[in-house]
């Protein structure tokens, strides 16, 4: 019987960011991926636990790791594993006023500034098939509502410092970061590996924000590696 993994995409991505590690571990796990739709965390938290089954795996990109900690925290005895993808669990300043400022650009009828603002802060520079990249970001963009946006937001503007719930977490946790991620420093992952139980750091060299699309079979295997081992 397979196990079931929950996927978590952040902030304006769906399913296709996670088609790589879908595609790679299909044969142990049903996969479920899930969108945040509420504006707060606790709300986020128990859509979650009523759409997964009594155990299971579960991993979070971007806004999604940071739903994927807390749901870890609050459903210890039913989480077995958890992979943290370009996450946080501090106040940053820095997100919020970004975020404070799309939530502007969203309500004033200009989501395609947002949109395009967004992309150029998480695809890396330097990301080898950094066009075709681009390209697969803005189908998921279009493909998202745009009250979507704002409720995200809001979620993460609400309820962004989970700092006293990481010691909560008893699942054996992977922490990714990404070398060159536009939001999140290596700092802030080594600080969520400093305060989970058995957590680990991986660093994912020549990657951006979007490392799943920037080296998505690498990531797949890293995925993969960690929840059959």
């Amino acid at each position: 019987m397979k196990k079931t993994l929950i996927l978590i995409p952040g902030l304006s991505y769906n399913k296709d960011l996670w088609k790589t590690v879908i595609d790679t571990v299909k044969k142990e796990y049903d996969c479920k991926v899930l969108l945040v739709e509420h504006d707060h965390l606790d709300e986020i938290v128990s859509f979650v636990l009523k759409k997964a089954p009594e155990h299971f795996c579960i991993a979070g990109h971007s806004i999604g790791a940071w739903a994927s900690l807390a749901v870890a925290a609050k459903a210890k005895k039913r989480v077995e594993k958890l992979v943290v993808i370009g996450g946080w669990a501090r106040p940053n300043p820095n997100v919020k006023e970004f975020l404070t400022g799309m939530i502007k650009e969203v309500q004033g009828g200009h989501l395609d500034v947002f949109q395009s603002n967004l992309r150029s802060a998480a695809i890396y520079e330097k990301a080898k098939n950094k066009d075709r990249i681009d390209e697969m970001v803005k189908k998921m963009q279009k493909d998202m509502k745009k009250e979507l946006y704002i409720t995200q937001a809001k979620a993460i503007i609400n309820d962004m410092d989970i700092t006293k719930r990481l010691p909560e977490i008893t699942a054996d946790t992977l922490i990714v970061h990404n070398e060159f991620d536009g939001f999140f420093s290596l700092e802030e992952a080594q600080y969520l590996k400093e305060h989970i139980p058995h957590a680990k750091l991986q660093i994912i060299k020549g990657v951006g924000h979007m490392s799943l699309l920037e080296k998505p079979d690498e990531m797949a295997q890293i995925v993969a590696k960690f929840l059959t081992k």
